[in-house]
């Protein structure tokens, strides 16, 4: 005997596979990719894994995975991603990643347009720590000659990161601007 709910997913299935997604006007598309380290027996050091995650005009719509083993692979993986997430010629592409050119060429090449590339928090995250490691020291190189500046680098520099972290990214921004500037 069959649950309800098996009956239920049983359902869905086939009812997505009778009608396809609707098109849609927005897609996001959240990339990111490493190398892995592989078995030495299959002959492959690393594979490259890609992974990431779509949104339908804002709505978490999917995930995907997949492991890039030839030329051109990974292209095809992505445009079946962005079609079985109501992808068309009409949709507006924007894409999160790292800022490297190779996870934006990629969805570049599926959609076969420029997408929007926008650097996601996490990465810009990465690029702030060191500076952050190193604001106090820089304050200290400061004190003797600019006082003022090393007092606000000391005093703004640290919450850059957290601000962006959460949601602050006006007041993260103002702050840095506060910071090139010189001015409190």
């Amino acid at each position: 005997m069959l649950s309800h709910a098996t009956l239920r997913r049983h359902a869905l299935a086939v009812g997505a596979r009778r009608d396809p997604e609707p098109t849609c006007a927005r897609l996001i598309v959240a990339i990111d990719g490493t190398y892995v380290r592989s078995n030495l027996d299959t002959g492959l050091y690393q594979h490259y894994v890609v992974v990431g995650r779509i949104e339908r005009d804002g709505i978490l719509a999917g995930r995907f995975a997949w492991i890039a083993r030839w030329p051109g692979e990974a292209e095809q993986f992505m445009k079946a991603a962005l079609q079985a997430n109501g992808w068309t010629t009409q949709t507006q592409v924007v894409v999160l990643a790292d800022g490297a050119d190779g996870l934006n060429n990629l969805v570049k090449a599926a959609v076969n347009s420029e997408p929007r590339s926008i650097l996601d928090w996490f990465h810009i995250g990465m690029r702030l720590r060191p500076i952050e490691q190193m604001a106090t020291k820089v304050a200290v190189a400061l004190d003797d000659g600019e006082p003022d500046m090393a007092a606000l680098v000391r005093q703004r520099l640290p919450s850059v990161r957290y601000q962006m972290w959460n949601g602050q990214w006006h007041r993260a921004i103002a702050r840095i601007k506060t910071i090139y500037q010189g001015t409190w």
